[in-house]
Order: structure tokens, then sequence, then C-alpha cells
């Protein structure tokens, strides 16, 4: 199985269709959340996070060439923190951060955008949680205006 990954991190699971990445409250028999397209989602906790990048299963977002050098790649060289669960916290945040101003621009303080489920997971696969807590989407001043 490819490796999307940059190098030295590591990837719960890398292409869409994956069955381990699947969610048990899935959409149909193949355990695939019936919102997504791409096949390349999981589950979210909850509905305004439940959103898929809208492509073919072949051209999921997650899995392109632009999400790896965009995205999880990282930029300025290594974060200073021996702690790992806290050194990819901090990767994860970047990687959030510069998915957003690569698909919706710079959108200011306080200012928020949902990223894609299939996306959300291919970031954490790579800088994972040690005890699997993720914080979730936090809607910005007039998210729900």
């Amino acid at each position: 199985m490819e490796n999307l990954c940059p190098t030295g991190q590591t990837s719960g699971s890398s292409t869409p269709g994956d069955s381990s990445r699947r969610s048990e409250a899935a959409g149909d028999s193949q355990g695939q959340p019936a919102w997504c397209v791409c096949q390349g989602c999981r589950e979210m906790p909850s509905d305004i996070e439940k959103k898929c990048c809208d492509q073919d299963p072949p051209n999921c977002i997650a899995i392109s060439a632009l999400m790896v050098s965009n995205v999880l790649n990282e930029r300025g060289g290594r974060i200073g923190n021996d702690d790992r669960g806290e050194m990819n916290r901090q990767r994860r945040k970047a990687a959030y951060r510069r998915f957003v101003e690569w698909k919706y621009g710079s959108l200011g303080s306080r200012n928020r955008e949902v990223i894609p489920s299939c996306c959300v997971w291919k970031i954490r696969d790579c800088f994972p949680d040690p005890q699997g807590q993720y914080t979730g989407f936090i809607p910005g001043r007039g998210y729900f205006d």
C-alpha cells in the first residue's frame, strides 16, 4: 500500500477504499459513509464535519500529489519539541492551516472552513495523536449566520 505521508511519518491508511479506515457507523455494506463520494471519508462526530471532497475515488483530494506537496510536506524544518504527541499535534494544526490556505485562500482571524473528512483523516493518519483524541471542527464567528 502506498504511503502518501511525508518521509518519516506514519500512515494508518493511505488510500481511499481501504476497509481498515472505515467506520462501523456506515452508509453501505463496505462501511463507507452514505454522504461520501470519494470513498476516502470516515464517519465524523458532527453533521457539519460530514463533508466529502466530492471527487471520484481515483481523484480524491486526500491522495493527490498536490495534497502531499501543499499540505503534508512540512515547511520550515523540524518543530522543536521532543514529545512525539505534541510534535504531531503541531504538525497536524499546521497541515490543517496549509490545507485551508491552499483550497480557500487566507480567511483571516476566526474565519473557518470545514475540511473534507478524507483530507482530515489523511492529515490525522500522517500526524496521529497517540491517544486518538482529536478536537474536530470549531466554527468561527458568524459561521452559522
